[in-house]
């Protein structure tokens, strides 16, 4: 019975109804039925307080993939995670374990399904919902570990679990538990790789065991089978009772089944529509690729790792347009500069048009990777003679410095808003910390580079000590302490004293306003208005010519654009220069 449910939630459940469904029928909403995270009912609140949107939530839930990986290689490789032969960084790990120089894929030459272990794949069935399958090929976890792992609450408050390994970047349930908050429902499903259940491998590792909490003998009691279980929230149900978020375990334990293998990916080719169709054939071979979406999403076995499924997630990008392509845009502008492994995004709902049979996957890398594939040296993204490199120095932030690089992107010749709302970011590992909207720019006057200016300031080399007193682990907002507005300041200071900046900003203003034409009617109307408004302009205008006002402009058509929007000027203006002769 208990492997029918899994496979059920597993293979069937595509939406917060199916599994509140499945989960009635089989009795399993009792309330005594659950196990809060943490064994602790007053979670809500650390966990509300957590990635405060869906990307960033999910952002950790891939950044967790990602250390789950170089953890499995890193074991097989027959090095103790903590000691003194393992990696110092997640880049040094990823260069290491997964042949990427210096862990950047934009230096990485091959061909990127060779190193991909990550993929997320959208399925569902009701048009405006969207389930996100998140499938890593890492470490995994035996199914009675899971309570101390994806069940633990972060460090400091009883999870040791990743506690010195200097490779790694997340922690469980200190920003992917965020993600609970955004979907009703959450299905996990792991199993622990096999590679690590060799004596060997176990030799490395269950000396770090907590045995006084769990024993040996309780964590390899279902070594072989597929561990899974439901995360859902309960309301408190009257004053004096907190609000909480637990996971299903019948009997106190999550439940299990065993399987060699389980179907959790699509395969490496999505099926296509044949080219030498007709179009009456295209379009019904284009419905049966769209009937057997949810069966292609599952169709390749893997023999370990972990399923998170978020049911009815709200990436908002990804639930109006694909996740390959809007989906990867919306989380290459919000979540990830660069990334240190490929994640292999597979559009495969089967309502509307989401399915196109035209390739419906692609890497998302980041913004960084993508900027370069797009502009591959041919300057047509990345503005001539950038991006230029600056180091920063904070004395009292230790002697490394800090890296800056800034970019000016030419985005009115590309197809893609490719930075958004964003002009500063903070990265480390190739995920953003914190960022500063385009508004940002306006403050510095740097009115004509919004969307265009991209500055990214490297915190890799700030002592960890340091960066904890700056940046939040919402990765959404700083701390309120003098370390973090010391660092905006120096950062400010920089940009504002660019000299090539300042000439960018020019010479953009120059590229906007070259193909402008006046708008004469417009603009007389204008200014007839402005003076029988004001007398002493009326007077000032007696027996002249109306001058022109070049705040009121139109933008000219050009050979071979589909379109161009009226502009008018805004952001400065318009200075009358008002001469009179002597006699007057």
């Amino acid at each position: 019975m208990i492997d029918e449910i899994a496979k059920e939630l597993i293979y069937e459940a595509q939406s917060s109804d199916d599994v509140r469904k499945i989960l009635s029928e089989n009795n399993f909403l009792d309330r005594d039925l659950w196990k809060p995270i943490g064994d602790d009912f007053g979670n809500e609140t650390l966990i509300r307080h957590q990635s405060p949107a869906p990307e960033l939530a999910f952002g950790e839930r891939c950044i967790n993939s990602v250390d789950s990986i170089l953890m499995r290689k890193c074991i097989e490789n027959k090095i103790d995670p903590r000691g003194s032969d393992a990696p110092k960084s997640m880049l040094e790990a990823a260069d290491i374990f997964c042949n990427v120089p210096d862990g950047k894929l934009s230096k990485f030459k091959g061909n990127l399904a060779s190193i991909c272990e990550i993929f997320c794949t959208a399925t569902g069935r009701e048009e405006s919902k969207l389930t996100l399958n998140l499938v890593d090929l890492g470490e995994g976890q035996t199914p009675d570990y899971m309570r101390r792992s994806f069940f633990s609450l972060p460090i400091g408050r009883g999870s040791p679990y990743k506690r010195g390994i200097p490779f790694v970047q997340g922690r469980y349930n200190q920003g992917a538990g965020g993600s609970y908050k955004f979907s009703e429902f959450t299905l996990i499903v792991t199993k622990r790789a096999p590679s690590l259940l060799t004596p060997k491998s176990r030799e490395i590792v269950d000396q770090y065991y907590d045995q006084s909490k769990i024993t040996l003998a309780e964590i390899y009691d279902r070594k072989a089978e597929w561990g899974w279980t439901v995360v859902k929230k309960f309301p408190r149900r009257h004053v004096n009772e907190d609000t909480w978020y637990g996971y299903l375990a019948p009997d106190g334990k999550v439940p299990s089944f065993n399987a060699d293998s389980l179907g959790l990916i699509p395969p490496e080719q999505i099926p296509r529509l044949p080219s030498n169709l007709s179009k009456k054939e295209e379009q019904k071979k284009l419905l049966d690729l769209r009937s057997q979406g949810t069966h292609t999403a599952y169709s390749r076995s893997i023999a370990g790792g972990t399923l998170v499924k978020l049911f009815d997630f709200p990436l908002k990008q990804a639930m109006r347009g694909d996740l390959w392509s809007e989906g990867q845009r919306e989380m290459r502008e919000k979540v990830f500069h660069e990334l240190i492994l490929p994640i292999k995004l597979t559009e495969l709902r089967e309502w509307g048009t989401k399915i196109k049979g035209k390739g419906d996957s692609a890497y998302l890398t980041g913004l960084l990777n993508s900027i370069l594939q797009k502009d591959k040296g041919r300057n047509i993204l990345v503005r001539d003679n950038w991006p230029k490199d600056e180091t920063l120095t904070i004395e009292s932030f230790g002697k490394k410095p800090i890296k800056i690089t800034k970019w000016i992107l030419d985005t009115e010749k590309a197809d893609t808003d490719w930075l958004g709302d964003t002009s500063v970011i903070y990265v480390l590992n190739g995920q953003i910390h914190f960022k500063e909207k385009s508004s940002y720019l306006q403050r510095l006057k740097l009115y004509n580079l919004e969307r265009s200016l991209l500055v990214v300031v490297n915190i890799n080399s700030i002592p960890i000590d340091i960066r904890d007193l700056i940046f939040r682990v919402d990765r959404a907002h700083t701390e309120e302490y003098p370390e973090a507005d010391l660092l905006k300041s120096e950062v400010q200071k920089i940009i504002k004293n660019d000299d090539d900046i300042k000439r960018a900003n020019d010479e953009k203003f120059y590229e906007k306003t070259s193909d402008i034409k006046i708008d004469k009617k417009y603009s007389e109307r204008i200014v007839k208005k402005l003076a029988k408004e004001n007398p002493l302009l009326f007077e000032m205008l007696q027996g002249t010519k109306l001058p022109v006002v070049t705040g009121a402009i139109k933008l000219v058509k050009k050979k071979g654009e589909k379109y161009r929007n009226e502009k008018y000027g805004k952001k400065s203006p318009t200075f009358f220069q008002i001469k009179r002769d002597k006699k007057n």
